[in-house]
């Protein structure tokens, strides 16, 4: 009966600590402000470099406020991307400033932003981060383009330098 009772012990805890739960990671907070800021980051499922960017934010990205831009998908919102005049993925919106197309630095769109950043993520040197100069865009096209782009890394027509 005790090892009955051990064994059932320990699967309840061993299930509870798999459950996969996110955990807040080093983008937490930056990830939050932008969304308190207004930001907004446009894309596709099918776009590479839009699932660079989420990577780069890691769990965090729960917080960024990310519009999907093809209808296939079900939260798919073609209509606010039109509105917003996203032409290519990823594609960043602030508040009254200019969008940044490309897989960004978070602390780069931090500081655009005017968050905050965390201490403990501020450069070594006397430079903040820029924006990057990105080639990590996919222009928004024919559903051809589209299965192109997943299925290989973008050509120079699928890019904008």
């Amino acid at each position: 009966m005790k090892k009955l009772l051990t064994l059932s012990l320990f699967s309840i805890l061993l299930l509870g600590a798999c459950k996969g739960e996110p955990v807040d990671g080093q983008y937490a907070e930056v990830a939050q402000c932008l969304t308190d800021k207004g930001v907004k980051m446009y894309g596709a499922f099918w776009c590479p470099h839009c699932a660079e960017q989420k990577e780069r934010f890691g769990d965090d990205f729960r917080y960024i406020t990310y519009i999907e831009c093809d209808d296939r998908d079900p939260a798919g919102d073609s209509e606010a991307c039109r509105a917003a005049g996203v032409q290519n993925y990823p594609t960043w919106t602030f508040p009254g400033q200019e969008k940044e197309v490309g897989t960004q630095d978070p602390l780069a769109l931090a500081n655009k932003a005017n968050c905050d950043i965390p201490e403990s993520m501020m450069p070594t040197t006397d430079n903040e981060p820029a924006m990057e100069e990105s080639e990590d865009v996919v222009e928004e096209g024919t559903e051809a383009d589209e299965n192109e782009a997943m299925e290989e890394e973008p050509t120079e027509e699928t890019t904008e330098e």
